[in-house]
């Protein structure tokens, strides 16, 4: 988490071909991660819909049109990527056709790091894909807190976003 935080911080991010997925069951704190990052990175991310991505879907890459530094999702299910060629271009920053709504096609390249939250494992059908080399797996440890703990918690987490930017950064390094 803090290797992805910190790349994005860097500058780095536009360069590196991963792509973080937060694995667990719900309330293992999947998206209040994902939360923390785009706090972080108010007005420099962007929602996805990746299981649209991965099935090839029209308009899908939409969302993407303005090449943000993040793409998150919180919820997704890709326990079944049929198409991954999509995903796969935009993870590895390669040139790709984008259909939008109401506009002739172009050709983008996306620099967006993505991280997303499934409570299922990803399962890609293709074994020679080169999504697989891509992806990181997160896993939640299990620790969680009280719900009063959580909520007093998460509440403090905007002020210390400089000293987690810094944490980040560092590792990264």
């Amino acid at each position: 988490i803090e290797y992805g935080i910190g790349s994005v911080i860097s500058g780095d991010s536009k360069k590196i071909q991963k792509f973080f997925i937060f694995v667990g069951d719900a309330g293992t704190g999947k998206s209040t991660v994902l939360d923390i990052i785009k706090g972080m990175f108010k007005g420099y991310y962007a929602t996805l819909d990746v299981e649209s991505i991965g099935m090839g879907k029209d308009f899908a890459l939409e969302t993407l049109s303005e090449n943000p530094l993040i793409g998150v999702q919180d919820d997704v299910e890709l326990d079944r990527i049929e198409q991954n060629s999509r995903l796969n271009s935009i993870v590895s920053h390669e040139k790709i056709i984008v259909n939008e709504k109401h506009k002739k096609q172009y050709q983008a390249q996306f620099r967006t790091m993505i991280f997303v939250g499934a409570n299922r494992e990803v399962r890609i059908t293709d074994a020679r894909s080169g999504l697989l080399r891509r992806i990181i797996d997160i896993e939640p440890t299990g620790k969680t807190f009280s719900y009063r703990d959580y909520v007093e918690l998460t509440e403090r987490i905007p002020f210390e976003y400089g000293a987690i930017a810094y944490k980040c950064l560092q590792v990264y390094n």
